[in-house]
């Protein structure tokens, strides 16, 4: 590993731990859900099937309960403890995006870490960054010939959220064999029987268990097959929201499009390109059940893309490109000092908060102006931790009140639960 590479994962984890023992759970999103069946799994002392409210819960596999389980091990009982895994996973998929990419000063990782949405599933107790890392340890294994490791790191994803994420890289995998005119090997077919035993491990010891029934009726009828029927937007909002992840460096992803020598590299590596992402991008586009979270899995590949973008003289037409974006750059970066002064006077978020992300948005256009890359990924990291402190700023005001009432009656439980969409918070986790 070289120093450039080490000094920024260094830079990262310290992005990513700022204030990360304050951080709340919020009052929705799924990983309540996952952080109350964890703490059922520890107070029960069960760590094969996944409980609530005294009852078996097969919504998902158990891995991510497992990794918050093993973090309340390390850390102690905390929310801290909770979402350290999350950060772990986040660090070893950016180490995993410079060595499947090659990225050599390891600027694809940056821009991975620098994503908002990587920001939000890095330091949240769900599943969608576990998915990331195995999917991306599961190529770098198969790109360096490595078939048996590989197929079971994808065993072990099936643990993760289902079978469904390992299917499309299997299928992928095969793809990849067949663009670069490879041929299939007895060792390959043996790796994927040991990777399908390995996959089903989990789900083969739960069906021995009372609770078969359960498992067919929530996870597979409802959870799989059940969103086979569910519409949930449309392709062109879902990359919409994809897209609105990848800031605040869209913008040189943009400018990569129009580079020429971005392009020559997209070329070389074009087999990888197309495996990796070409089957899950057409697969959840046309999925009806679309959600963002499902093209989070494409971050990596569209962060090593804009890490391509080099230095050098612009083309005329690139230069054209550069300078649409640089004055929207502009008026942009205006437009958010205004709002944040105006936020900063309003109590909505602290004045400290909007002064430090008014004068990163200022950085942020000056290193874009002057195409120092580098420089531009570390800003974006800086707003991306900034924009999550102000997130938990506002979360915590909005929390104040269900403390205090927590504190004044400590032996009331507080919750609800929407039975039909298996919907439940606990409030005492607050």
């Amino acid at each position: 590993m070289t120093l450039t590479r080490f000094r920024s994962y260094g830079i990262i984890l310290l992005a990513y731990l700022a204030g990360l023992w304050a951080m709340s759970v919020p009052l929705t999103g799924d990983q309540k859900v996952y952080l109350s069946i964890a703490l059922e799994m520890k107070e029960r002392g069960e760590y094969l099937i996944p409980y609530r409210f005294d009852a078996p819960n097969f919504l998902k596999p158990p891995f991510q309960y497992w990794a918050t389980l093993m973090g309340w091990n390390i850390f102690g009982l905390s929310l801290f403890g909770a979402l350290i895994p999350s950060v772990i996973a986040m660090l070893g998929s950016a180490h995993l995006v410079n060595l499947l990419f090659q990225s050599k000063n390891g600027l694809a990782g940056l821009y991975f870490a620098a994503a908002i949405g990587t920001m939000t599933y890095g330091t949240t107790a769900q599943m969608e960054i576990w998915i990331v890392f195995f999917y991306l340890w599961s190529w770098w294994l198969w790109t360096r010939d490595r078939p048996l490791l590989a197929l079971v790191t994808v065993g072990v994803m099936a643990w993760v959220k289902g079978p469904l994420y390992p299917i499309l890289w299997v299928l992928s995998a095969i793809g990849e064999r067949r663009l670069s005119k490879k041929k299939f090997q007895s060792r390959h077919i043996l790796a994927l029987l040991i990777g399908v035993i390995v996959g089903l491990a989990w789900y083969l010891l739960a069906a021995t268990t009372p609770h078969r029934e359960a498992m067919i009726d929530v996870f597979l009828n409802r959870e799989n097959f059940g969103k086979m029927q569910t519409s949930q937007g449309s392709p062109l909002g879902l990359w919409g929201e994809f897209l609105y992840s990848l800031l605040p460096w869209l913008p040189v992803l943009v400018l990569a499009c129009f580079n020429s020598k971005s392009r020559q590299s997209w070329k070389e590596n074009k087999n990888i390109l197309i495996a990796y992402a070409a089957l899950p991008a057409a697969f959840f586009t046309f999925f009806p059940y679309r959600v963002n979270t499902y093209l989070y899995l494409l971050t990596p590949v569209f962060a090593w893309m804009a890490s391509t973008l080099t230095f050098g003289a612009q083309a005329r037409r690139e230069r054209r490109v550069h300078l649409v974006l640089v004055g929207s750059l502009v008026v942009l970066a205006v437009a958010l000092s205004v709002i944040s002064v105006r936020l900063a006077q309003g109590g909505w978020i602290g004045v400290e908060i909007a002064f430090l992300l008014i004068v990163n948005l200022f950085l942020w256009n000056t290193f874009f102006v002057r195409r120092a890359w580098v420089g531009f990924a570390w800003v974006c990291l800086l707003m991306v931790s900034l924009i999550r402190v102000g997130a938990v700023q506002l979360g915590e005001r909005d929390l104040a009140g269900l403390r205090s009432y927590q504190d004044q009656h400590p032996g009331v439980s507080l919750a609800y639960w929407i039975e039909n969409q298996d919907i439940w918070h606990e409030f005492g986790l607050v």
